[in-house]
């Protein structure tokens, strides 16, 4: 039917869409390891879908996005940082909560105002694990 062809379409937009985003992203390499951290314009699902693929190439990827709610994905390629303890810090600070596994975990949190000290805090606490 017409609506299912325009529900793909749109699917397949999206994946455009994240994939010109990964492009557009910039890491920087600590350690020998890319770090990527930023707030993005993206849904929930876009921003797991592009923190897994800085992760699946040994990178760690920590991405906020949302309107209302902030939603968290953190990812970790490399077993020197664990997304968890990380997602729940950011967490915390923005008056949410988080978890998940030592690869992957995510959260959210409704305090914008404190997002990018959150951020920073968590920049500072992966380059101190992948410095050690």
């Amino acid at each position: 039917t017409e609506w299912k062809e325009q529900k793909k379409e749109i699917e397949r937009l999206q994946k455009k869409c994240v994939s010109l985003e990964m492009d557009r992203l910039t890491a920087e390499v600590v350690a020998g390891v890319p770090v990527a951290v930023h707030v993005l314009d993206a849904t929930p699902k876009e921003l797991v879908t592009l923190a897994t693929k800085i992760a699946d190439g040994g990178g760690i990827a920590v991405l906020a996005g949302g309107e209302e709610r902030i939603h968290v994905v953190v990812s970790s390629g490399t077993e020197r940082v664990d997304a968890r303890p990380v997602v729940q810090a950011i967490c915390e600070m923005i008056g949410g909560r988080g978890g998940g596994k030592p690869v992957l975990a995510q959260g959210g949190g409704t305090d914008r105002e404190h997002l990018e000290d959150a951020l920073e805090a968590a920049r500072s606490a992966i380059y101190a694990d992948l410095n050690e």
